[in-house]
């Protein structure tokens, strides 16, 4: 089976982020951020879930992809905590909200090919 996929995603101050899934099980992660980043890592398909070597790249465990609002939503291998946000003045709501938001991020899927 070829499994081609390409997704992207913009953060803040023009940051973008983008994977080129490709055969053989090889992914390119490429990242601009006040200066280019280049990844390459592996990962394996089962049914709409991607699995990723958390040895060579450690950012994410694993990505589902969702076809009907064409995103791959990719879970962190570390969530953070309510550590990671001390230093803002939140109430318990809006430290909860803040962690849940935290555990996964949100790619747009603009190619796939299964």
């Amino acid at each position: 089976m070829m499994f081609c996929l390409f997704i992207y995603k913009e953060g803040v101050a023009s940051c973008s982020s983008s994977f080129s899934f490709i055969k053989n099980g090889i992914y390119i992660q490429e990242s601009f951020c006040f200066g280019p980043s280049r990844k390459v890592g592996n990962y394996i398909v089962r049914n709409d879930t991607l699995y990723f070597d958390t040895l060579k790249i450690n950012q994410y465990k694993f990505g589902i992809i969702n076809r009907k609002d064409s995103v791959l939503g990719m879970y962190l291998t570390k969530p953070r905590t309510a550590k990671d946000f001390n230093h803002f003045q939140l109430d318990s709501a809006q430290l909860q909200k803040k962690i849940n938001q935290s555990e996964i991020a949100y790619y747009k899927i603009y190619t796939i090919n299964d």
